[in-house]
């Protein structure tokens, strides 16, 4: 890891003295929260649970409603999980001191542009996304805080199915996969978009799709606005 400032996503409820996992209270935006039963052992409990750039946060547990951004400091442990077949991933990092830097809207300088993957999947609370990201997995179904994608983002496969507020999808979208499933206030999906599938089953209120889109394979297009 990088000796320069590093961050981390952690999910809570957005407090003032917000909460998270294992009902870690944080400080205030901007002061040092530090983990007082601090173990380096990569083990769930025993420190401030985030998903970082290069560790992602497929099997990271969280029960709060809003993504925040935080700066790290000190001692980092890597954690893994297995599924149920046994496979293993990395799930996120573990750290000592953490310092929140912003709330739901994650445009800001200090958010890293590029992540291995994120997981915001069931959060309700309000999200804004900085253009230009590459994550190469973006996982947010059920996310009733996300309302719109950001222009320019790229990432082999992004899950926004049944984000029930989502309404606009930004300029230039670069694409694996995108699940957009029964996203039914969906209304606009900008120019540019280049994915191999894209499935928009369920988007009711989506009426055209863009003129120059690029797509080996679209899906439910009869189970949305658009005339047949």
């Amino acid at each position: 890891m990088s000796d320069t400032k590093q961050y981390m996503v952690v999910i809570t409820d957005g407090r003032e003295r917000a909460k998270s996992c294992y009902g870690y209270t944080w400080e205030p935006v901007g002061e040092w929260t530090e983990a007082k039963d601090w173990n380096p052992e990569p083990v769930m409990k025993g420190g401030l649970l985030g998903q970082h750039p290069e560790a992602g946060g497929f099997g990271y547990p969280f029960t709060g409603t809003v993504p925040e951004l935080v700066e790290i400091e000190g001692p980092i442990t890597m954690l893994q999980f297995e599924d149920l077949n046994r496979q293993v991933y990395q799930g996120g990092i573990k750290v000592r001191r953490a310092k929140r830097i912003a709330v739901g809207n994650l445009d800001v300088p200090e958010m890293p542009r590029r992540w291995w993957s994120l997981n915001f999947s069931g959060c309700t609370g309000r999200i804004v996304l900085p253009a230009g990201l590459t994550v190469t997995w973006f996982y947010m179904p059920n996310c009733t805080g996300l309302r719109e994608l950001p222009v320019e983002l790229t990432s082999s496969e992004i899950d926004v199915s049944y984000c029930s507020n989502l309404r606009r999808i930004g300029k230039g979208l670069l694409a694996g996969q995108l699940l957009a499933v029964g996203c039914t206030r969906l209304r606009e999906i900008s120019a540019g978009l280049s994915v191999d599938t894209i499935d928009v089953s369920g988007c009711t209120s989506l009426r055209e799709m863009p003129n120059d889109l690029k797509a080996r394979r679209i899906v439910g297009l009869e189970n949305t606005g658009i005339p047949a």
